[in-house]
């Protein structure tokens, strides 16, 4: 549970699973903690023996010194995972869940296979030297994966909005102003107000090769 801008906030117990086809936003809380994440191959696809490399990227960040279209802000990036097994990996940037400031924002999970074999961590430098946001901003994607060979063998991609979640955040991080406009808020707190959210989320995602599953 958590209360912000007048509302709280409960988080009952559930398992949610989404279509990434469908535009239906989650809360970025639903999304706030690591995913566990397991490939399921396909009878024509295996994993064995090769590395993979995991890329979590938001494209729709409002500030063109973070983000753009063509550079993402890296939400996640790990290299070498053997088998495709991420907990084996190289996590060269930890996951950070959403937090779109300013409305729905599409999310991008890719996997690679890396077909050279064993990447060097500095493999993933394709980051703006002037990155205020812990070195994750305007990422190359594009010469990533042509410089170190990546091909692509799976993505997904899901949606969270910018609601509750996101103004206790702000909150939380000394932004006083960040409860003006929505709709309950006022001083002091009028009483009675309460929502409930999902706890956990179950994503499922099949593609040409791979089934990727993410249990958030």
């Amino acid at each position: 549970m958590f209360s912000a801008c007048c509302h709280d906030v409960t988080i009952p117990a559930k398992i949610t699973e989404v279509d990434p086809f469908v535009k239906q936003p989650d809360s970025p809380f639903v999304f706030s903690q690591t995913p566990v994440v397991r490939l399921r191959p396909t009878a024509s696809y295996s994993l064995t023996g090769k590395m993979v490399t995991y890329l979590m990227v938001d494209p729709d960040v409002p500030f063109a010194t973070i983000a753009t279209a063509d550079l993402p802000l890296v939400h996640w990036l790990v290299l070498n995972s053997p088998d495709g097994n991420i907990t084996s990996g190289d996590e060269v940037r930890s996951y950070s869940g959403p937090k779109p400031p300013d409305k729905t924002h599409q999310y991008f999970i890719m996997v690679y296979e890396q077909t050279t074999g064993t990447l060097n961590l500095t493999a993933a430098d394709r980051f703006s030297p002037s990155c205020p946001n812990s070195g994750r901003c305007l990422f190359n994607v594009t010469a990533f994966a042509r410089e170190n060979s990546l091909s692509l063998i799976g993505t997904t991609w899901l949606h969270a909005n910018s609601d509750l979640w996101i103004k206790k955040l702000s909150i939380d991080r000394g932004q006083d102003k960040a409860c003006e406009g929505v709709q309950g808020y006022a001083i002091p707190c009028p009483t009675g107000s309460a929502e409930q959210w999902h706890k956990s989320l179950l994503f499922i995602i099949s593609t040409g090769m791979l089934s990727l599953l993410l249990t958030l």
